[in-house]
């Protein structure tokens, strides 16, 4: 597992340099992730008559780790999209 921001990591420095090793990475108490795909097939299509990207498989991408506080600010010089936001509100909750 790579450490992502927020991560509590085991390192040992090397003697003699400015360098450090990273042994382990230890367990975490939150994570703020989102689905990234990892294969092909993805294409246009509708869930629930919205239209989304369907198709393909995806994995799990760790943004942060190890969170008390969450600040999501967006800008208010375009159109604020209503479904980003929940979307985010959702994942925090998770």
């Amino acid at each position: 597992m790579l450490p992502v921001v927020g991560d509590w990591v085991v390192v040992e420095y090397v003697p003699g340099t400015d360098q450090a090793v990273v042994h382990a990475v230890l367990p975490r108490k939150s994570a703020f992730a989102r689905k990234t795909p990892i294969s092909g097939g993805r294409k246009k299509g509708k869930i629930g008559g919205r239209s989304a990207i369907v198709g393909g498989r995806t994995e799990q991408q760790i943004i942060a780790a190890n969170i008390d506080f969450l600040f999501y600010v967006i800008g208010m010089d375009r159109g604020v999209n209503p479904r980003l936001i929940e979307r985010v509100i959702a994942n925090c909750r998770d």
